[in-house]
């Protein structure tokens, strides 16, 4: 019966922990430099891993569970940060958007079809990838609805742009 529990709290964690990343989807597709705070904070969680895995094995009198000890706590620490960095990151971003002009080039309608798409029919777009320079850069990020089809290549246009508690920027539109 033990057994039984330890392995349903497992399956709930990573259960979890897959649901988690995929609420942050539209978060991480809109954010800016979002490499740099998913790397910093997968290193950040395993130096925490590191170290509350070896503060728990040291404590182990059996030696041959403490690598075993050491890796569940650095591989779940590994999981729950970065996770909890994109979260962070926009829940406590600054309420008031820094709306800032950018350059529109264009918008690209994104169709995906998990059983493939037939020939002859007519799909509606599932979401729009919203091209744009930003700081003489190209930016790309994803929308759920088409909001600028009467923009014009070129054109000025202002985004909802929000500074990030860890200091990386994100648009925030649905």
């Amino acid at each position: 019966m033990k057994i039984f529990i330890k392995s349903t709290l497992v399956l709930l964690c990573i259960g979890g922990i897959v649901w988690g990343y995929t609420l942050e989807v539209p978060y991480f597709s809109n954010t800016f430099n979002i490499q740099y705070l998913f790397f910093r904070a997968l290193f950040a969680g395993a130096l925490v891993g590191a170290a509350i895995g070896w503060f728990f094995s040291k404590k182990m009198a059996d030696k041959s569970d403490r690598v075993p000890m050491f890796a569940v706590c650095l591989v779940a620490c590994m999981a729950v940060v970065p996770l909890k960095a994109l979260f962070t990151n926009h829940f406590f971003a600054k309420n008031t958007p820094l709306s800032t002009k950018v350059i529109f080039q264009k918008e690209e309608p994104l169709i995906t079809s998990r059983f493939g798409i037939l020939k002859n029919t007519v799909i509606k777009p599932d979401a729009y990838y919203v091209f744009f320079l930003r700081n003489g850069k190209t930016e790309r990020i994803r929308s759920k609805t088409s909001s600028f089809r009467t923009v014009g290549t070129g054109q000025e246009i202002e985004l909802p742009i929000k500074k990030g508690f860890w200091g990386f920027d994100f648009v925030d539109i649905p």
